[in-house]
């Protein structure tokens, strides 16, 4: 393991990324305090930002008392004129204020937080970095952005749209630009299984797929590109999740199937102690971490 660099990679998930939360508290339980990179768009990009900060406690609150909020995803804001999914509220309200992400700690964090998301025009995935002097809020409500299931609110970076990274690249093994994440050693975090049967259907999911029954038309009219992505999405994940497991050196999934959609309480704190569950147990995880520890660098992962 010396001399190579360690990724932890993520996808997006909307509420099922309680997964990840989980995972990063019981990353931190083993003593792991930082990666050289953490990859990854829409929720898992959340979940990363805090954590190079040094948020942990934040991160979790974030999950089991902030997603679980209906301002954030349910049917009555599609009732008040606001989006199904309000990326807005919980990127400038719940982390601009409410549980306030240290910004300034993300941009000098010692690891390297990389934000997927997709441009709108040319459907093409490109990265931001904590580096590179804009907003992390401007950021992360740009790749959390579900397009029809965010009103198809695009938000504008550097006279640019861009809506959520997973649609791009559902799974950031590789990052144009930036060679270093192919050749790192990877741990991928994914918020879904599809090894397992699909959940039962929900009043919920038969909500959203009225959403998009009703948004394609426009979707396709106005923006061909956000569009042919959108429909894709599915297989593109399912031939993304093969590759990761065929490259990465670790992947997690969530041992039973998760709801992007389902940010009830119950369901989302019961993501957080799976994931949780997986990291401090799972024997995978557990041989990695002790690798990490043997390394040169044990200091730099080990060491607040």
């Amino acid at each position: 393991m010396d001399g190579q660099k360690i990724a932890i990679i993520g996808d997006g998930g909307g509420a099922a990324g309680a997964f990840l939360a989980g995972f990063m508290v019981g990353l931190h339980r083993l003593s792991v305090r930082r990666l050289d990179y953490y990859v990854g768009p829409s929720a898992s990009a959340s979940t990363f930002a805090y954590v190079s900060a040094s948020q942990f406690l934040e991160e979790y609150e974030i999950w089991a008392n902030q997603i679980p909020n209906p301002l954030f995803i349910s049917e009555k804001n599609v009732e008040e004129g606001r989006p199904f999914v309000d990326v807005e509220y919980l990127s400038y309200k719940v982390f601009g204020e409410k549980i306030i992400l240290d910004q300034k700690g993300v941009r000098n964090s010692k690891t390297r937080l990389i934000i997927p998301v997709t441009n709108v025009e040319t459907g093409e995935p490109e990265y931001f970095d904590n580096r590179n002097g804009i907003g992390i809020l401007e950021l992360l409500c740009a790749t959390m952005n579900l397009a029809i299931f965010s009103g198809n609110n695009f938000p504008r970076i550097r006279g640019k749209l861009y809506f959520d990274g997973i649609y791009g690249n559902p799974i950031p093994l590789r990052v144009s630009g930036i060679p270093e994440i192919e050749k790192a050693r990877k741990i991928v975090v994914l918020s879904d299984n599809l090894d397992l049967p699909p959940l039962e259907t929900t009043q919920r999911d038969r909500f959203s797929s009225r959403l998009v029954v009703r948004g394609l038309r426009n979707l396709r009219e106005k923006y061909p590109r956000v569009y042919e992505l959108f429909v894709s999405y599915r297989d593109r994940y399912g031939d993304r999740v093969r590759e990761a497991e065929s490259l990465a050196d670790v992947v997690v999934k969530p041992p039973r199937r998760l709801s992007p959609f389902d940010n009830s309480p119950n369901v989302v704190k019961k993501a957080i102690i799976m994931g949780f569950e997986v990291a401090v147990s799972d024997p995978r995880v557990l041989s990695f971490v002790g690798e990490l520890k043997e390394s040169s660098r044990a200091d730099f992962y080990f060491s607040l």
